[in-house]
């Protein structure tokens, strides 16, 4: 179990360095939210949380692949 705890703080670290929250977890899995807890009220505001969220979903698989290649050096389980 260590590896997954290892994996959740990584994607968790990499949601908050983009603005989002992590809602809630779902198994090894988790559900981030961007433009909370106050709601954004100008188009560019939401944009800017879009354009968040989409850096951030593309970093946790940097992240992932990165996470892998430490795993695999150890013979632990990775995502595959």
């Amino acid at each position: 179990m260590h590896w997954l705890n290892e994996y959740m703080e990584a994607m968790v670290q990499i949601v908050n360095e983009y603005g989002g929250v992590v809602n809630k977890y779902t198994g090894d899995g988790m559900m981030a939210v961007f433009g909370v807890p106050v709601a954004r009220t100008t188009q560019s505001e939401r944009s800017r949380d879009v354009l968040n969220a989409v850096d951030c979903a593309l970093a946790m698989s940097r992240g992932l692949k990165g996470l892998n290649i430490h795993w695999q050096s150890q013979n632990l389980p990775y995502a595959r």
